[in-house]
């Protein structure tokens, strides 16, 4: 099927009035997966296409007459219904719409409202890995095409395979050896998913030992799902020597509201794109305005998060081999706070008191310490790798 179609497709689905309270079936759901999701079939001038085209549907959503407090109360009034509060964005709904949410006791949100959030959340989903499921395989200099040692960069949301590519290039300039595998986890359920997971236990098939270099909650999500599936996490398991955790990992109660964090996200990904992210739609609105009260509104219906599962956490306590690991944090990461990865990394230190975990505190935003103090961040990591310092045998 050819791209452009997909997105037709896609496009119609999302201009259409949404029935049954979902704004996509199953099967179209899967059918915009498996087009966009695979950097290597759409080119980023069509992924900026669509990245706009859903911005510019969220912009065009509010284009509307808004109903004056005053109305609101009197639709109210009309309805029997003063004990319904009048929930934050009211005035952007029509008469009929706020007439029959009255009526229903509160229960009927208007189905443009629903059909706007689903749209809302596809957009960040979609914008969590922008070079999809691609796996890009660096090999050793010296390997001829098969390395013993290799690297396993598992990318942060919105992280796509050129903003990771500096990593790869400490990596090959410090081993030169070494194979180094790079990919981003997707954001939007698909099988292609398990496509990615095969793809890079077959990237390191024959590497004896597997350092990973895990970013983010995103990085760390991806690392535990590769050690679960069969075959794959057994390859893994057996070859894994050692793991950093670059700004993470951390559970729900550390983390930031996750529209402020989805919000960073879009914004990224929009600029990486080349997308004004303080123009967007005919009003010429930011992001953070166009999409604030929409992702708010997916976070209450539960469509939006960006915390890991408690069970994935539990998994990775009971079955994670008790490799050395490195967390490294910020107290300018605004994404996960110190704090969170100090409490992750005691939990792995509670599940195996004679692993080597050890923390350490750089300097700079989330996900790039290795930009802003390269030396400092190369010396950690060598210390790990080759044993030394806090990870020296006693």
């Amino acid at each position: 099927m050819s791209a452009a179609w997909a997105e037709a497709r896609f496009l119609a689905a999302l201009l259409r009035s949404a029935s049954g309270g979902d704004l996509l079936t199953t099967d179209e759901k899967e059918l915009v997966a498996r087009s966009l999701i695979p950097g290597a079939l759409v080119s980023p001038d069509s992924w900026k296409r669509l990245l706009m085209m859903l911005l510019q549907y969220v912009a065009a959503s509010q284009q509307r007459p808004h109903l004056t407090t005053d109305a609101l109360e009197s639709i109210q009034l009309d309805s029997m219904a003063t004990d319904v509060p009048i929930p934050d964005g009211a005035c952007e709904w029509t008469e009929d719409e706020a007439a029959a949410f009255f009526e229903s006791g509160g229960i009927d949100l208007p189905q443009r409202l629903a059909e706007q959030v689903l749209v809302a959340a596809w957009l960040c989903g979609l914008c969590v890995s922008p070079d999809g499921v691609r796996v890009d395989v660096q090999l050793g200099a010296a390997t001829h095409g098969q390395a013993t040692n290799a690297v396993l960069i598992l990318g942060y949301g919105g992280a796509t395979l050129t903003a990771l590519r500096p990593l790869v290039d400490l990596y090959q300039s410090r081993w030169p050896d070494w194979s180094v595998v790079t990919t981003t986890a997707i954001g939007v359920e698909s099988e292609l998913g398990h496509v990615q997971l095969e793809e890079v236990s077959l990237s390191l098939t024959g590497c004896s030992k597997v350092w990973v270099h895990s970013i983010s909650n995103n990085g760390h999500r991806l690392l535990v799902q590769l050690m679960q599936a069969p075959r794959v996490g057994e390859q893994l398991r057996a070859s894994l020597a050692g793991i950093l955790y670059d700004c993470g990992a951390c559970q729900k109660e550390h983390l930031p509201a996750p529209a402020q964090i989805y919000l960073q996200m879009v914004a990224l990904v929009a600029m990486q794109r080349g997308i004004d992210a303080h123009g967007v739609g005919a009003a010429g609105g930011s992001i953070s305005s166009l999409l604030g009260p929409f992702l708010e509104e997916a976070t209450a219906r539960g469509r939006l998060d960006v915390s890991t599962p408690d069970a994935i956490f539990e998994w990775q306590r009971l079955h994670e081999p008790p490799v050395p690991v490195l967390c490294l944090t910020s107290a300018e990461d605004s994404v996960i706070p110190p704090e969170g990865v100090q409490s992750f990394a005691q939990r792995l230190r509670d599940a195996a008191p004679s692993r080597r975990v050890c923390v350490e505190m750089l300097r700079g935003a989330h996900a790039r310490l290795h930009a802003t103090q390269p030396r400092e961040f190369l010396r950690r990591v060598e210390a790990l790798i080759t044993g030394a310092g806090p990870f020296a045998d006693d």
